[in-house]
């Protein structure tokens, strides 16, 4: 049946220094695999938008913890893998579950290649990074703990796996014009129109507040932590700086975004 994990398969997402957002450690983690150490946690926050972009669950049996959550598929996924320069598959849930044993075969392969498979559990917010397998069990790392865990991909715990398997070199990328449509994509993001399952930028904020004043509280704790999250926006703002001068101008009206999302969180945090 075989055995294989695979070596310096990534640390824990630092949470105390702000790496919150499991998709973009997903991403980080994969990619430096392959080789690409340039392409680390921060970088991904700001091509995926992440870091810049509150997200507000308006359908409140589901969280969505930032905006690849949201709007996580093909389109989404395109513009991150085009940005980047790499090849991708994305498995749906349906394609998933109809032909199980090809894909967990295919898993195996990608670890045999020393390259982890994210794994997106469609019913939340959830990803982690199949490292390993024993037999037909594949080892997950969830990047929240050392300990690997085992797969159970019979639904049995109601959860609905969507799989993205990482390719090879499509074409060469330009990394200060990777941050610097990050950065000249934010006011899009800020505005981006609304869904029945979520809202984003400014109208976040309003729907987040006016959740707020009806009593409704649900993963209140979580939107103020991650107004302190996306304050470290700063971090990919100075890195597209460095790289395109002639940003400052956006560059300095979006560090005052930064810094109102840490005075947010810092009164949230003085009020609870």
């Amino acid at each position: 049946m075989g055995k294989n994990i695979i070596e310096n398969y990534g640390t824990t997402l630092n949470l105390g220094d702000a790496e919150n957002y499991l998709f973009c450690g997903a991403l980080a983690k994969t990619m430096q695999r392959i080789g690409r150490q340039d392409f680390d946690y921060w970088f991904f926050s700001g091509v995926t938008g992440d870091i810049f972009t509150q997200v507000f669950s308006r359908n409140f049996n589901k969280y969505y913890d930032c905006l690849s959550s949201a709007i996580f598929g093909k389109t989404h996924l395109d513009n991150i893998f085009n940005a980047i320069g790499y090849n991708y598959e994305l498995v749906s849930t349906t394609e998933f579950y109809q032909a199980t044993e090809k894909y967990i075969a295919k898993i195996k392969k990608w670890i045999d290649k020393d390259v982890p498979v994210i794994v997106k559990d469609t019913a939340d917010s959830w990803y982690s990074l199949a490292v390993g397998y024993d037999g037909d069990a594949i080892l997950k790392f969830d990047m929240l703990g050392d300990e690997l865990q085992i797969y159970n991909f019979d639904l049995s715990d109601n959860s609905n796996y969507a799989l993205v398997f990482v390719g090879d070199i499509a074409h060469e990328m330009n990394m200060a014009e990777v941050y610097k449509g990050a950065v000249l994509s934010v006011p899009a993001l800020l505005s981006k129109t609304s869904t029945n399952e979520a809202s984003f930028g400014k109208q976040a904020f309003i729907d987040w507040a006016d959740s707020l004043l009806v009593g409704r509280s649900e993963f209140a704790s979580d939107y103020f932590d991650w107004t302190g999250t996306n304050a470290h926006m700063n971090i990919v703002l100075d890195r597209a700086l460095v790289l395109n001068p002639n940003l400052k101008s956006i560059v300095d009206k979006l560090m005052e975004l930064s810094k109102l999302n840490a005075k947010l969180f810092l009164f949230s945090s003085e009020a609870q």
